[in-house]
């Protein structure tokens, strides 16, 4: 399973990856710029099984990056996360 992590914070990537490690996932590509995930989507979509994609960043925000994904058919999972607090998310 190929999995994509898209977070402007590198530490939240480097976690993450770890994390997905100890369970077992080893193909996991990192990117702490949205427009760099992009344009690896662009290329093969279809390569990428399972998206984590933070809500909040700059350039390309969190929105902007899963409209792209439909633009260029993904058809894997996705996970949207975000480190804002709830009252922000539910406004």
């Amino acid at each position: 399973m190929n999995l994509m992590l898209v977070d402007d914070e590198g530490f939240a990537i480097k976690l993450l990856t770890r994390q997905l490690a100890q369970l077992g996932y080893d193909s996991v590509q990192g990117y702490e710029r949205a427009a760099d995930a992009m344009a690896v989507l662009d290329t093969d979509a279809h390569g990428v099984d399972l998206v984590f994609c933070d809500l909040q960043m700059p350039e390309v925000d969190g929105v902007e990056f899963v409209r792209h994904l439909a633009h260029v058919g993904y058809r894997g999972a996705l996970v949207v996360v975000s480190g804002e607090d709830d009252r922000i998310l539910h406004a």
